[in-house]
């Protein structure tokens, strides 16, 4: 049994998609850029401060995890490819959320003892 069938690629809402895929990229952007100023600036004294930086930062490798594997193992340092990679990332992770969507939205759920 295949996990998608082909009848949800026609129920493809192109709108959805594309907030999506625009909403990770603000995501890894600002993730970037924090990660960022956390290398440059290193820690912070306050504690919650630390706790809010390193999730945004972990979020941000989740996301462009895929990239940063393929760009250290081919051994390609260039920057636009670093950002390609970091947007083809984010593409591929707005079409796998919109299909678990499509999947699961008509689906009861099923909370044990309600």
């Amino acid at each position: 049994m295949r996990f998608f069938k082909a009848e949800y690629l026609s129920k493809i809402k192109y709108s959805r998609l594309i907030l999506n895929i625009l909403s990770l990229l603000v995501i890894a952007l600002v993730g970037y850029f924090v990660a960022f100023a956390n290398a440059e600036s290193g820690d912070s004294d306050n504690f919650f401060i630390r706790i809010i930086v390193a999730t945004i930062v972990l979020i941000f490798k989740i996301i462009a995890l895929p990239g940063l594997l393929f760009f250290q193992e081919s051994g390609i340092s260039m920057s636009w490819f670093y950002i390609a990679a970091v947007i083809i990332d984010c593409v591929i992770y707005g079409f796998i959320a919109e299909l678990l969507f499509l999947k699961y939205r008509d689906k009861p759920c099923k909370i044990v003892g309600l």
